[in-house]
């Protein structure tokens, strides 16, 4: 009980960082039910959440340029400390560790169980056993990757990570060929991508209408069916019966959309939690499915759509779409063009390059 409250400071510690506010896209939010109560739990290099049953986790985004994996003391010690070291280059450690701020982690007592083949410059002691205090640096007062930053492997939800101002990521030579073929690569995740809002999964007459709606309002639009389907797999995984997300607006249905119309169920969430219940419409009708790409696409009544967010990216090239996903996903770009800094979901626009070039989440 006593390390899992020290757990808890450090999420709540983290917290504040790692969520700057905004209105965060429901794929930088997973649930998992399956975990050892007071255990930081990593999803992939990207993702953490404190495990605290009965309720589901909730991932929350490590800050950019910060890895969570490894041993669990190591992850910790990797995303309090700020450092750009892979947890899995850090010495496996047990560690009693006590947060006292963001910017503060006492190392109580730490004990190495195996010695790196090669020295780290990391903030784990090298010593049998030692006491230690050392102050975070909070990665906002680094320089922002430079748009040729070289590419990286990220976890199997994410594919390849891509850091800048998307001028050096993938052309639209590197896309999948036809909307169709990767229309039939997200087919098997669509199938399966409503259980994790407790709702019955796509039929196939819904998948088939979410692919006749798609192609439909990106012809009238003029938008690239590609983009939809990748915006759409980011943000619902293609679950017509996804629950609305309620921060600072309502973003409902497949799209996630600024309080948009479009949706078959009505429950609220935040932070993956469901704060208001809700009924769902079993079969999702064609036309609300319609509606929820509608509202996406070409916008709503108080928000922007992926026709006005292309326009205000400008260019017509592939780095255009990369704005565009950032601009959706948060409402702005930084003024350095950096994608992948924070105020958003720092893997947003590298996620949706991968799903163009055909990355399916594992």
């Amino acid at each position: 009980m006593f390390v899992a409250h020290l757990l808890l400071t450090l999420l709540l510690a983290l917290s504040a960082y790692a969520f700057p506010t905004s209105n965060y896209s429901l794929a930088s939010i997973h649930e998992r039910t399956s975990c050892t109560a007071g255990t930081i739990v990593c999803n992939g290099p990207t993702q953490f959440a404190l495990c605290n049953p009965p309720q589901s986790l909730v991932f929350q985004p490590v800050a950019a340029g910060r890895l969570a994996g490894g041993s669990i003391a190591a992850s910790i010690l990797s995303i309090a400390l700020g450092t750009s070291t892979p947890a899995a280059a850090l010495p496996p450690v047990s560690t009693t560790i006590i947060v006292t701020s963001y910017a503060t982690v006492t190392i109580l007592s730490s004990t190495q169980t195996s010695t790196p083949s090669q020295t780290t410059d990391s903030a784990v002691p090298t010593s049998a056993t030692a006491s230690t205090t050392t102050s975070a640096t909070s990665s906002s007062s680094t320089a922002a990757p430079p748009a040729t930053s070289p590419s990286s492997p990220a976890s199997d939800l994410h594919g390849t990570a891509y850091t800048g101002d998307g001028g050096s990521w993938p052309g639209q030579e590197s896309w999948v060929g036809s909307f169709d073929e990767m229309f039939i690569k997200n087919t098997k995740a669509m199938s399966a991508s409503c259980s994790q809002f407790g709702q019955p999964n796509n039929s196939p007459q819904e998948i088939e209408d979410i692919k006749s709606a798609i192609q439909s309002v990106g012809k009238s639009s003029g938008v690239d069916p590609r983009f939809i389907l990748a915006i759409v797999m980011q943000e619902s995984n293609g679950c017509s019966r996804t629950w609305s997300t309620s921060y600072s607006v309502i973003n409902p249905g497949l799209m996630q959309t600024h309080e948009g119309t479009g949706s078959c169920y009505t429950a609220l969430a935040a932070n993956g939690v469901v704060i208001k219940p809700g009924v769902a419409s079993v079969p999702c009708s064609s036309s609300s499915i319609t509606q929820m790409i509608t509202d996406g696409v070409n916008g709503t009544a108080s928000g922007p759509g992926l026709a006005q967010l292309l326009k205000q990216a400008g260019g017509n090239d592939a780095q255009t779409f990369y704005r565009a996903a950032r601009l959706y996903n948060s409402g702005a770009i930084p003024s350095n063009g950096d994608l992948s800094a924070g105020g958003a979901t720092a893997t947003y626009a590298s996620d949706v390059a991968n799903k163009l070039c055909g990355f399916v989440a594992a």
